[in-house]
């Protein structure tokens, strides 16, 4: 595909529950490559390995959401 599907990108590493200024380049990066014909359709497996490198960031996110559900949990709510 040329992008991938929302359900995936979510499971990224790169994705940090909003689009940042790191993704929105990363989107003109690979619209610039397409269209200069630099790069084409990837597959499932070529996504991962692509995005395998940001994998330790969404593990990151998780955990600094999870402990500020805690925090806001015990002390604001």
């Amino acid at each position: 595909s040329w992008w991938l599907k929302p359900s995936i990108w979510g499971t990224t590493g790169m994705y940090m529950g909003i689009w940042n200024p790191q993704n929105k380049q990363w989107f003109q990066n690979r619209l610039k490559e397409i269209k200069a014909g630099s790069t084409g359709l990837m597959k499932m497996r070529e996504w991962r390995y692509m995005l395998g490198q940001y994998r330790p960031c969404g593990k990151l996110a998780k955990i600094v959401n999870a402990m500020s559900s805690e925090i806001i949990d015990k002390n604001l709510l």
